[in-house]
Parts: structure tokens; C-alpha cells; sequence
């Protein structure tokens, strides 16, 4: 989702969509408060497009690293099952020391 269907859903009052990511959530919370703000004339309308404004950008940076860390995490996942495979046809002491470090044991 974007951040301007976020707000979107936030200012009709409606539900957070099932399966919604971590920064989609936070973002939506963030999203529910500037307009409650806004409607009980705590912010004033221009105040609240800053507001948005700032969330909705922050909200991408935090997109872009959340599929980073995702892509990350299985492109690790892959080096570490690659490494276990080499370890037990090897069976070295280097491929066990490389083993363990990249693992957390050593």
C-alpha cells in the first residue's frame, strides 16, 4: 500500500487490510492519529498536511528497508543451506570455522 491510500483509510475510519506489513501498521497508527488531530482541532489543516507530508515519506524509506532487510534475510538463508552442504561433503576445519562464525557460534 502507499502512504496515501493509508491515509485514505484512516480518514473514512475504515480497518487496517489483513496482512499488513510492520511500517504499513505503524504507518496507519500514525495516519489515525494526525486526523483525530485534525478533527478535534488539536493541529490546524495546514499542520496536518506537514504531518502527513513527513509521515508519508518516512514511510517510504521504511518500505525501501524492509524489502531490503526481507532480501537480505533470504539471500542469507540460501549462503548459510550452500554452506551446511559444503560443510558436511567437506567436512574441514575451515569450512566449520567459516560455519560457525557466519552462524553466531564462533
Amino acid at each position: 500500500m502507499t502512504g496515501e491510500e493509508i491515509f485514505t483509510y484512516a480518514k473514512k475510519n475504515l480497518e487496517m487490510p489483513e496482512g499488513s506489513t510492520l511500517s504499513e501498521q505503524l504507518m496507519f497508527g500514525i495516519a489515525r492519529n494526525i486526523c483525530k488531530a485534525w478533527r478535534d482541532g488539536l493541529i490546524t489543516e495546514q499542520q496536518a498536511h506537514i504531518e502527513k507530508n513527513m509521515a508519508i515519506q518516512t514511510f517510504g524509506v521504511q518500505q525501501l528497508s524492509e524489502k531490503i532487510n526481507s532480501d537480505y534475510s533470504k539471500r542469507w538463508n540460501e549462503v548459510m543451506i550452500i554452506l551446511s552442504e559444503a560443510h558436511k561433503k567437506c567436512g574441514c576445519e575451515y569450512c566449520s570455522k567459516i560455519e560457525r562464525i557466519l552462524d553466531g557460534r564462533g
